[in-house]
């Protein structure tokens, strides 16, 4: 393996190196953004015969009918709203401006295995490496991360026709990185409350007869990177916590994807809790296969349009806190996500997305690169430290522009100048970090999704209400990725007025006016999932998003029994509720200046009156919620 870098990672599909029109077919040339410096790529290139998929993306013909029709089909106040798209709708609105000469360019190249998404916008090609080479002019390598040992094809600068370069918006499978393996779902800490189905049931209210059971009414949970539950450990959830199951409620209902058995804690949690929440209500499993994040997105959203079965409501616990660089995905790639996403929105589906498990989301790590170092002027020797705090130590310093580690023996070398990089064994080196920025997590920072953050009971006494969790962060902040939606501005705004301006982090570590995250949340901390046939206490959003799924189906159950709709795309309806008819639990203790593991951040949020980037509006007053639900069309 070796390392190599091209270009930078915001050169997409916008943001061309340049054109050659040397000959008769002049052609697009894109970088290949740059590969994480824990990353390494094989020196010898892929076998020929190795099977890659391709997504495509495609330019539409009117790039925002279908915002336009997404916004009017979830604002309550609008006369459209509840009107969810047919599939046929959709693809009017989703029409591409030029499929037939992406078509004719694959064809030219011998690949006759592909076919076209849910939508005439999306493109599936299967090839081996031999013809993904030729397609793109392009060489393809495996690489391997040097953390996770995680492997996935990848390929260097790519070249296309600049016909279909014109009508191609994004590529993915080609540059994109997979998701780091989880470790466990945040921990929760000794002497925590245990949360079972049934403390969350009488701490948000919910009374009243149980799911009807209808066909009509299903939710799922949606998995990746192998994690699989286990039907035994399920049964066994619910005979120790889900009170008057009735026979038939422990079991999963219908299998997406890979089936297999597993122990994966993050499946265990989401499918026992989003299961016995609501119980009678019929729950899938969607497991996709996880090579590349970007990619992985778009298959998942675009196998849900594609299903007409596909329930309803969807629970995610997966994204990332962090430049998406470090996954691969580029800026035409993020947005293809957020399209498909918004798909969802106008087609009545309900996406629920923790919001992350970092805080605020403040990084605290300094990248650099294994065996090289810089050779420049010293500006200082520090011994005996380790490599975090010799790159801490480089931001201190305004003349530093670069740091060197030694391992042996533990020699720490602040430079003036971050040039003349050479290769050196021994050897962990970097440039002086950024000024610091906040991240929230994605996909819960997409516009078209519902973001839950976590809390835990106040002194571990559910009589107590609630504060924001603090054995990790509840993720939250302002995305720099999607500006701020029409329907959230004035409690953004409001939260600015609250909160005071010497609380609020530098002005530089966050967009003040984008996407605000998270939008409502639930307890977090302390859920009792059965592994392996015993209890364990468990902790995290992941936990959050599958309970609020879980609440959202119910509300579901009772509108589609009264010849009601599903209420899709939830937050213009949540925003216009805000404090109003006591629909939230407001959360007004604690912050998000803790990072994964519940160590403390420099820069974060405070919880307030209303809305905040902490716990959103709070946590959910069932019967209100479903009062309301019940009065829209």
């Amino acid at each position: 393996y070796q390392r190599r870098v091209h270009g930078s990672w915001w050169l997409s599909w916008n943001s061309w190196l340049g054109c050659r029109a040397d000959g008769p077919n002049p052609t697009t040339l894109i970088a290949e953004p740059i590969l994480p410096t824990h990353w390494l790529r094989s020196q010898d290139r892929a076998h020929r015969m190795r099977r890659m998929t391709l997504t495509i993306v495609l330019r539409r013909e009117n790039p925002m009918a279908l915002t336009r029709a997404a916004t009017r089909i979830s604002n309550p106040t609008h006369e459209q709203y509840g009107h969810h798209l047919s599939p046929e709708d959709l693809q009017q609105l989703t029409q591409p401006i030029d499929s037939p000469a992406v078509e004719k360019w694959l064809r030219s190249y011998g690949i006759a295995s592909f076919r076209t998404g849910a939508t005439a916008d999306v493109v599936f090609v299967e090839a081996n490496v031999a013809q993904v080479e030729a397609l793109l002019s392009t060489e393809v390598s495996e690489v391997r991360s040097l953390l996770t040992g995680q492997t996935t094809l990848r390929a260097g600068a790519v070249s296309l026709p600049s016909h279909v370069a014109a009508v191609v918006r994004a590529i993915l499978g080609i540059h994109g990185l997979p998701l780091p393996p989880r470790a466990l779902s945040a921990r929760s800490g000794d002497g925590e409350y245990p949360v079972t189905p049934s403390v969350l049931r009488s701490r948000y209210k919910v009374t009243g007869p149980g799911a009807s059971g209808s066909i009509k009414n299903k939710q799922a949970v949606v998995e990746f990177e192998g994690q699989y539950m286990n039907q035994t450990d399920l049964e066994l959830f619910f005979k120790k916590f889900v009170i008057n199951a009735r026979p038939g409620d422990d079991q999963v209902f219908r299998f997406v994807g890979p089936q297999a058995t597993g122990e994966g804690t993050e499946a265990q949690l989401d499918i026992q809790f989003m299961m016995g929440v609501a119980p009678h209500v019929k729950t899938e499993f969607w497991q996709n296969p996880s090579d590349q994040f970007c990619a992985d997105l778009v298959n998942w959203t675009q196998a849900i349009l594609s299903d007409s079965l596909a329930p309803k409501v969807h629970s995610l616990s997966y994204g990332w806190q962090g430049e998406l660089s470090e996954l691969g995905c580029q800026h035409g790639e993020v947005q293809a996500v957020d399209d498909e996403l918004q798909k969802l929105a106008a087609t009545g589906f309900t996406i629920i997305v923790s919001s992350g498990d970092s805080g605020s989301g403040e990084p605290t790590g300094c990248a650099g690169g294994l065996d090289v170092r810089y050779n420049s002027t010293v500006l200082r020797t520090m011994l005996h430290v380790k490599p975090q705090e010799c790159c801490d130590n480089c931001t201190l310093i305004d003349k530093c522009k670069a740091w060197n580690y030694e391992f042996i023996p533990m020699t720490c070398t602040l430079l003036s100048e971050a040039s003349n990089r050479v290769d050196h064994n021994g050897f962990y080196s970097g440039p002086k970090p950024p000024p610091k920025k906040l991240y929230p997590s994605w996909p819960a920072s997409s516009p078209w999704v519902t973001a839950v953050g976590a809390t835990r009971f106040i002194d571990q006494q559910p009589d107590r209400g609630e504060m924001a969790a603090d054995n990790f962060g509840s993720g939250g902040g302002f995305s720099s990725l999607f500006p701020q939606p029409a329907w959230q501005a004035e409690a953004v705004g409001t939260y600015f007025s609250v909160e005071p301006s010497t609380s609020v982090p530098p002005a530089y570590t966050f967009n003040r006016s984008g996407r605000a995250t998270p939008d409502v949340a639930t307890l977090g901390q302390g859920f009792q999932v059965v592994m392996s046939g015993s209890v364990r206490s468990i902790g995290g959003t992941s936990a959050s998003a599958p309970t609020f799924a879980a609440l959202i189906s119910l509300i579901n159950d009772h509108r589609i029994s009264a010849g009601k709709r599903p209420l899709g795309f939830l937050n213009p309806w949540l925003y216009s509720l805000g404090s109003k008819i006591g629909a939230f639990f407001d959360v007004v203790k604690g912050s998000n200046r803790f990072g994964r593991d519940g160590f403390s951040l420099d820069f974060g949020f405070d919880c307030v009156p209303g809305w905040d980037p902490v716990t959103g509006w709070g946590t959910p007053n069932f019967n209100q919620l479903l009062k309301s639900a019940m009065q829209l069309p």
